[in-house]
C-alpha cells in the first residue's frame, strides 16, 4: 500500500513539474488567407522554457473540423507534405512552423476568414496544459514579406 502511494505521490509531483503554465510561448504567428475551405496553412514559433521538452500533437480551431501537423518534404524532385502526429520542442529550445518546413494545417474550413481579422486557434501537447493562441490572417502578399 505504501509503495502505490509513493508511486502516486512521485507521478503527481512530476505532473506538476511538467505542466508548469507559462512555459510554452509562442510568438510570430500568422495564417496566409487561404484560397478555398479545404485547408489553409498557420505558420508561428514555439519556445519552450521548461526543463523537459513538450509534445505537440496537434490543435482544435473553431474555423476548422481538424488541425494536424505537416513538414514539407521533397522526395524524387516531389514536395509533399507529411503529417506527423507528435513533435518535440526540446527544452529551452525553439522551433520554427514556417513555409516549406514544419507547419499546421487547418482543415475543412467552414469560411475564408478575411485579411486583418484574427482566428482563435488552440495548440494541445502531451503533458503540457493546452495552449489558446490568436492568429492574425494576413494577405497572400503580406506572407511574403
Amino acid at each position: 500500500m505504501r509503495r502505490n502511494f509513493l508511486t502516486l505521490l512521485l507521478w503527481i509531483t512530476s505532473c506538476s513539474l511538467c505542466c508548469t503554465p507559462g512555459t510554452i510561448e509562442v510568438d510570430d504567428a500568422y495564417m496566409p488567407t487561404p484560397l478555398n475551405t479545404r485547408a489553409a496553412a498557420v505558420y508561428l514559433r514555439i519556445t519552450n522554457n521548461s526543463e523537459l521538452g513538450a509534445i505537440l500533437t496537434g490543435g482544435r480551431a473553431d474555423i476548422a473540423s481538424r488541425v494536424e501537423v505537416h513538414r514539407t518534404e521533397e522526395l524524387e524532385g516531389l514536395v509533399k507534405m507529411k503529417r506527423l502526429s507528435e513533435t518535440l520542442v526540446p527544452a529551452g529550445d525553439t522551433v520554427e512552423f514556417r513555409p516549406g518546413a514544419l507547419h499546421l494545417m487547418l482543415l475543412d474550413l467552414n469560411r475564408i476568414p478575411e485579411p486583418g481579422t484574427e482566428i482563435e486557434l488552440t495548440l494541445t501537447f502531451k503533458h503540457q496544459p493546452d495552449r489558446v493562441i490568436k492568429i492574425p490572417v494576413v494577405s497572400p502578399q503580406d506572407a511574403l514579406k
